[in-house]
């Protein structure tokens, strides 16, 4: 992973800036800049105003009139200031969301396996880090950090010019001190972030067991098992550690206290004897009250630009962060909408898939040719490998060896987003969005939306008659997330709107992958039967471990550790006598027992 230096990153951020929000920034950062160091500056220089005013001998109303202005000038100085920021805010706050839906774009465009693998979630949480944890953290931070040093910056260069009239030692010693003070400052930080990892866990358990505690459901196994007695030494322990780390902490923060205390006191000693002896020598008492507030002032700046130097170093790991996923997306042109073919034959060639970090295969050498009118089965036993086939069938996943080839192409030289207009899957896990029915079918934007094809495929899918009862009808909500009045749908009312939305695709090739699991063996079995007729002309296939429910295919193929171990028609299949067989028939032993003891209980 390439890791980019602060400037770099603070380049990278400005060029995306100025493409997303204009070069309006530049002129808005800049009178800030200008108007947040005059501003402390005609508030240090008051006094001395006020002392040169008090002994130049002017008539009162003259006095009061200069200090009016003045402090009026103070006053829209500072009325402009917020105005400024709030202008800035505003842009850097557009830009994260902008910069966030690149973001999104990456997400969408990721690599399955990526996705699916424990390390890419972690590269993913991290990059999500730049623009999801508030204007403190990431790309707007680090622009906003930028900004501050600079200020700082300019603020220290013209108070250095302010200090040295008075004496360069003077200007030696306050640099002295400030830096001092941040070196101190700068190691603390890093320690800090050095050990935070050690320390962070024992947050996250010390929030889970809060958590655990305050949930409801959790609150009868924990009184009539007495976990209580439990949960208080659990969190005992964990806050004695955490109480260990913070006294690390608390003790490193006070030396640095007592150290910026004595740096404090050496330099306004130092400073004041020399500005007394000036004063001796004739310097007014307004130049004396102004050097005063500079060499505070001049404190502050060095302080803060330490403190930016930081706040940027931290920020710019999380950009790389995000620079670091971005830049590993693979890039497709944008896909040009191509008209659907009526039919596709997919082969298998010596095929075999392996999980990222694993050493076994999950899928060993698939042959197999899907041809178009034909219905398959994928069977077997849980694990077998028969939803791996399925993710290498849609593109989700690419062979590890092997290839995949649709009507004689290879899939991986076909752009994802125009190989995945040719599925319409219906998984095992029941996916929703908490929006409309008509966008949770359609998968479409309204204008989008082919109105008759809609109404069609919730007809066809059985489900129309439910939705017109309802008092939203199509624009009712799925779920309660983000609307009171949504809707829950029961298990078999899913499995009927996710046919109402592979029909809605209409695409050449149709996969069912296990959708029905949940459902009892008949009810399965009628849902199958119902997507079969739903299926001609297309490539199509099926996925159970219930041998029953896929009688109806063409043909069969069994499945067992990754390995097609049997293949043919439910009949041929049966007059071999072979390990389908046997699983069929224990199967619909099983089935057998288990409705006669439904009867029983009936009776």
């Amino acid at each position: 992973m390439r890791k980019y230096s602060i400037s770099q990153n603070i380049l990278y951020l400005l060029r995306k800036l100025q493409f997303y929000e204009g070069k309006i920034y530049y002129l808005l950062v800049f009178l800030r800049i200008v108007v947040s160091v005059c501003l402390p500056l005609l508030t240090v220089a008051l006094p001395g105003v006020v002392a040169r005013l008090y002994l130049s001998g002017r008539k009162l109303w003259q006095s009061i009139f200069i200090m009016a202005c003045y402090i009026l000038a103070v006053l829209l100085l500072r009325v402009l200031l917020t105005f400024l920021n709030q202008k800035i805010k505003g842009i850097l706050f557009l830009f994260r969301i902008d910069m966030g839906d690149e973001l999104l774009e990456d997400i969408l465009d990721m690599e399955y396996t990526e996705f699916e693998s424990s390390k890419g979630r972690d590269r993913l949480g991290r990059a999500e880090r730049a623009f999801y944890e508030g204007n403190d953290v990431g790309v707007e931070a680090m622009l906003d950090q930028n900004m501050i040093l600079l200020t700082n910056l300019f603020g220290i260069a013209v108070y250095s010019i302010i200090s040295a009239n008075l004496n360069p030692w003077i200007l030696a010693l306050l640099i002295l001190a400030a830096v001092l003070n941040g070196i101190m400052n700068r190691y603390n930080r890093k320690w800090l972030d050095s050990h935070k990892d050690e320390w962070v866990p024992v947050d996250k358990k010390i929030n889970y067991l809060n958590g655990q505690i305050i949930n409801a459901e959790n609150g009868k196994d924990m009184r009539i098992y007495g976990m209580e007695e439990w949960f208080r030494e659990a969190y005992r322990e964990l806050k004695e550690e955490r109480l260990g780390w913070f006294k690390k902490e608390y003790i490193r923060y006070y030396l640095q206290n007592i150290l910026e205390r004595l740096t404090y006191f050496v330099r306004e000693g130092v400073l004041y004897l020399y500005l007394i002896y000036r004063m001796t020598k004739g310097m007014p008492l307004d130049s004396f009250l102004v050097y005063l507030g500079v060499a505070a002032g001049f404190s502050t700046w060095m302080k803060d630009i330490f403190g930016s130097l930081h706040e940027l170093g931290v920020n710019s790991d999380v950009v790389n962060d995000f620079r670091a996923f971005h830049e590993e997306i693979p890039k497709e042109e944008d896909s040009l909408d191509t008209p659907l073919l009526q039919s596709h034959t997919i082969e298998f060639r010596d095929v075999s898939f392996y999980y990222p970090e694993r050493d076994t295969p999950a899928l060993k050498n698939i042959n197999l040719i899907l041809k178009p009118d034909e219905k398959s089965a994928l069977v077997g036993m849980n694990g077998a490998g028969k939803s791996t086939l399925v993710k290498l069938l849609c593109g989700l996943y690419t062979p590890t060896e092997g290839a995949v080839f649709m009507d004689g192409v290879d899939i991986r030289t076909i752009p994802k987003k125009i190989y995945f207009k040719e599925f319409a899957v219906i998984f095992q896990e029941v996916f929703s969005f908490a929006f409309s029915i008509q966008d949770n079918v359609t998968c479409e934007p309204n204008e989008k939306v082919n109105r008759e094809q809609f109404i069609d495929s919730l007809k066809r899918a059985d489900i129309l008659e439910r939705i017109e009862r309802l008092p939203r009808k199509l624009e009712t909500s799925m779920g309660k997330e983000l609307d009171r009045e949504g809707i829950l749908f029961s298990g078999g009312e899913m499995q009927k709107l996710m046919l109402a939305r592979a029909l809605y695709k209409n695409a050449p090739v149709v996969i069912l992958d296990e959708p029905t699991a949940a459902l009892d063996p008949l009810a399965e079995s009628r849902m199958y039967e119902r997507y079969n007729s739903y299926v001609k002309g297309k490539t199509s296939v099926f996925i159970s471990h219930r041998l029953s429910s896929t009688r109806f295919c063409d043909r069969i193929l069994l499945m067992k550790n990754g390995e097609i171990i049997e293949e043919g028609s439910h009949e041929e299949l049966m007059e071999k006598q072979g390990e389908y067989s046997s699983m069929f028939q224990v199967q619909a032993h099983y089935y057998r027992e288990q409705d006669n003891l439904r009867k029983e209980e009936r009776l």
